[in-house]
């Protein structure tokens, strides 16, 4: 999400685990680099505490550094925004994963977390 030209809100959608490294790594290559105040993974899983302490160490530096367990999220999401913007963020949706670029395994994730919704 931009303001302005400015990057407010990054967010990474991820089917691997999210481990210390590779939110150091995430640190170094685009949240330091490019000055994003907030940046989100969407985790099918919860982080461990270790991953955890690294991002607080970052808050302390002024950089938001959170987790959202995708499903969850989902579902909060999608029964809270009403129909139409349900409808709204499945036109959008739709269409941004039949963009050429959007990866394979992207589109198989998110159909399988569909999926797992529906059948909750």
């Amino acid at each position: 999400m931009k303001s302005g030209g400015a990057l407010l809100l990054a967010a990474e959608v991820t089917e691997r685990p999210v481990e210390r490294d590779r939110v150091v790594a995430t640190f170094q290559a685009k949240i330091a680099q490019q000055g994003i105040e907030d940046y989100l993974f969407f985790v099918r899983n919860q982080v461990d505490e270790d991953v955890m302490r690294q991002a607080r160490q970052y808050f302390a530096q002024g950089h938001e550094v959170n987790f959202l367990e995708i499903q969850n999220w989902l579902k909060t999401m999608l029964s809270t925004i009403g129909r139409a913007g349900r409808d709204v963020f499945n036109r959008v949706v739709t269409e941004r994963l039949q963009v050429a670029d959007v990866p394979t395994a992207l589109k198989v994730a998110w159909n399988e977390q569909i999926a797992r919704i529906v059948e909750a």
